[in-house]
C-alpha cells in the first residue's frame, strides 16, 4: 500500500506486507518515485493479479486527502500501474476510491480518467493481439 501516513481511517488501518507512508504534501515527483519499488516487487512475488484501488483523494484542494498532487501526476500513476500490469502480463481490477475536492468537477475528472486510461491501454494492446491481463486470468490462452 502506498498512501498517505495521516490519512483515514486514522487507527483500525490494517497494515499490508508492503507499506509507503508519504507525508502531508506530497507532490507529483515524490509520489510517483514512490511508486517505482512496485516494479522491483511484482518481479521478486510475481502475483497472480493486482488489485489498484485508485483513489483521487490525493489531489491538492481535497477536503479530506492531505497531498498536494495534480490531474497530471495521477495520470501518470495511472499509466505506471497499467503499464506495469501489461508488462507483467498480470490480471488487474481497478476499484474507485476517495475523491472529494472542494470543486467536485476535479474529482469527476480525476475519476473518469481512470476508466479512460484503462480502456485506452485495452485497446492498445488488443491492438497488438497481446493478452489482456486486466480482464483475462488464463495467461496459457494469449496470443504471443
Amino acid at each position: 500500500s502506498i498512501h498517505q501516513k495521516k490519512g483515514y481511517p486514522f487507527s483500525t488501518r490494517y497494515p499490508s506486507d508492503f507499506e509507503v507512508d508519504l507525508p502531508d504534501g506530497c507532490n507529483d515527483d515524490e509520489y510517483l518515485i514512490a511508486l517505482k519499488p512496485i516494479e522491483k516487487l511484482i518481479k521478486l512475488q510475481k502475483p497472480e493479479i493486482i488489485i489498484f484501488q485508485a483513489g483521487v483523494d490525493g489531489l491538492a484542494g481535497d477536503r479530506f486527502g492531505r497531498f498536494a498532487l495534480t490531474r497530471q501526476g495521477l495520470q501518470e500513476r495511472n499509466d505506471f500501474i497499467y503499464s506495469l500490469a501489461a508488462a507483467n502480463r498480470i490480471p488487474l481490477v481497478i476499484t474507485m476510491g476517495g475523491g472529494y475536492h472542494r470543486q467536485i468537477q476535479k474529482t469527476v475528472d480525476a475519476s473518469a480518467d481512470v476508466y479512460q486510461q484503462a480502456a485506452r491501454t485495452w485497446y492498445e494492446m488488443s491492438k497488438r493481439r497481446s493478452c489482456l491481463p486486466f480482464v483475462f486470468s488464463d495467461l496459457n490462452n494469449c496470443v504471443h
